[in-house]
């Protein structure tokens, strides 16, 4: 649950700081994946980025990014949407991570 938190809060906070307008965060169950969807009114997408030292913002997609089981990006009419796949430990899909319980790149 700690993860799904963590997601929400950079989510939340990179549409407040970077769209600069209203989020909306929508989370769905689907029987094997908790959805956590925040859509703001920016299309721009996030982008990953490598923060340089001492530089204390820059690091919450890759922080989704490794705690989510998959992360999507989309724009929409009216600004974007950026979804993360939460799955219960223990009943991860195959392939959905690899040996010793890392995630694998999502590109």
């Amino acid at each position: 649950m700690d993860a799904v938190i963590l997601a929400v809060s950079e989510l939340l906070t990179n549409a407040h700081i970077h769209a600069h307008s209203d989020a909306r965060l929508i989370l769905t169950w689907d029987g094997d994946c908790l959805h956590v969807n925040v859509h703001d009114e920016d299309p721009t997408l996030p982008r990953l980025r490598t923060p340089q030292a001492g530089e204390t913002s820059g690091r919450g997609v890759g922080i989704v990014r490794m705690l989510a089981d998959t992360v999507e990006m989309r724009c929409q009419r009216h600004g974007k949407t950026v979804s993360a796949c939460f799955r219960p430990t223990g009943s991860q899909s195959p392939g959905s991570q690899s040996p010793g319980g890392a995630r694998p790149d999502d590109g």
